[in-house]
């Protein structure tokens, strides 16, 4: 789960560079930003754990945040806007469940649960 949420995160942080392409909005680049201190966060954890990041989702999830990138490109404002909405609506509720799941990570992964909702906050 947490090798996933690295592949999500790396997604989110190539989307979110698209959308600050598009719009230069400079909190949209803070937010690319905490999705690549997230990752770097979860490499942390996994490491911790023994582990590290797979390929598996890392590079899916890298194709596709590329892709939307470039489609945020050309896409309407308001179509990017719901859309990050809806992401950060699942990732708030990934890190919940990772927090439930790795008890001795929970006060880390509330706190990027946190950030995240602030992200899903600015994008309503």
């Amino acid at each position: 789960m947490l090798q996933f949420t690295h592949g999500v995160e790396m997604g989110a942080n190539n989307a979110y560079l698209g959308h600050f392409a598009r719009t230069n909005d400079p909190r949209v680049k803070e937010i690319a930003d905490d999705e690549m201190l997230h990752q770097e966060q979860i490499r942390d954890i996994l490491a911790k754990c023994g582990s590290t990041t797979n390929p598996i989702f890392d590079i899916p999830f890298l194709i596709v945040g590329k892709t939307v990138g470039m489609l945020c490109r050309v896409s309407p404002l308001f179509a990017l806007n719901l859309i990050a909405n809806i992401l950060e609506k699942f990732a708030v509720f990934s890190y919940n469940q990772l927090a439930e799941r790795f008890p001795e990570y929970r006060e880390q992964l509330l706190e990027m649960a946190a950030v995240e909702l602030e992200h899903e906050a600015y994008f309503k």
